[in-house]
């Protein structure tokens, strides 16, 4: 019992400090996507090619927002462990909807055509990975 509790406890820990340091962050972020252009904008331009315009998108790891728009859904939904991202996200693009949630939890009551793991997982162990895959099976169209 005392191993769970421990590794319930380092997850939660793991948590905050990802919390802690996208917060951190998130004031920079456009300014850091802006160096780094080149990527972002092929990442936007595949996602484009295979995400259908007029479907609807759920992304993960949504960050400030600039990929969900750039995807042109007709109904987006954002979802970023910082709140921060999320409050950053809501200004620039007001037409979506943005969430503070870690994605593991995932807790949305709609299904989605698309849903979009962008430079997510890399920021997940392994297991929690696999958490959030068998999570988003509840929200798949």
């Amino acid at each position: 019992m005392d191993n769970i509790n421990c590794s319930m406890n380092r997850t939660s820990h793991i948590q905050a400090r990802l919390v802690q340091y996208f917060d951190s962050i998130a004031s920079r972020w456009d300014k850091w996507q802006a160096r780094n252009q080149y990527y972002h904008k092929t990442i936007e331009q595949l996602l484009q090619f295979l995400i259908t315009p007029n479907f609807s998108v759920l992304e993960l790891g949504c960050a400030t927002g600039d990929l969900i728009n750039a995807v042109h859904p007709s109904f987006g939904v954002g979802v970023d462990i910082s709140p921060a991202m999320v409050q950053l996200a809501q200004q620039k693009y007001p037409h979506h909807l943005f969430y503070a949630m870690d994605a593991e939890e995932l807790l949305l009551n709609r299904k989605f055509d698309y849903i979009v793991m962008s430079d997510l997982v890399g920021v997940y162990i392994q297991t929690k990975a696999l958490s959030i895959y068998y999570g988003i099976n509840s929200v798949m169209a």
